[in-house]
This record gives C-alpha cells, structure tokens and sequence, in this order.
C-alpha cells in the first residue's frame, strides 16, 4: 500500500520548475492552477489555519517561479493585476 500526502507547493515530489521549462520551451505559456490535499488537523481552526499557511507559501513560491524572483512576497499583486494574471492575484 501507500499513502498520499500533500504539500504546499514546491515542497513536494514534482520538479515545478523543470515541468515549466520544459511546457515553455515547448512554445507555450501555461496557466498555473494551484490545488493541494490536507489532511485534516485534530480540529477545524487548526486545519483552517494550516490551509491559510499552505496557501500564503505555494502562492509566494508559485510567484517567484513566474517573476523569477524566488521568494517574491505573498502580497505581490495585491494593489493590481500581477502581469502574468487577469485580475489582483
């Protein structure tokens, strides 16, 4: 058997940049759709709490893949649109 477990983005099994390199080498410039599995805490704050957290590091580290700025501030954005973004991200 085996077990999944989630990790916020760039902490995991999969190679984020290379993956990107290789699509954009590829002619395109994809869309990121960021989704993570957590397991649920001993309780509801505490979960929603560690969600909070997971969000606030893979968006930061996310926006350092797509700036090229790695750890680019989690409120990047948050006064316009980022440029690779329609809308305040």
């Amino acid at each position: 058997g085996f077990a999944i477990r989630g990790r916020p983005l760039g902490q995991g099994l999969v190679d984020l940049p290379a993956v990107l390199e290789a699509v954009r080498d590829s002619g395109r410039d994809p869309n990121v759709l960021v989704e993570f599995w957590l397991d649920p805490l001993p309780d509801e704050a505490a979960t929603l709490r560690r969600e909070e957290e997971w969000i606030a590091s893979s968006l930061a580290y996310l926006r350092g893949l797509v700036t090229g700025r790695p750890g680019a501030s989690s409120r990047e954005g948050e006064n316009g649109p980022h440029p690779h973004c329609s809308e305040s991200c």
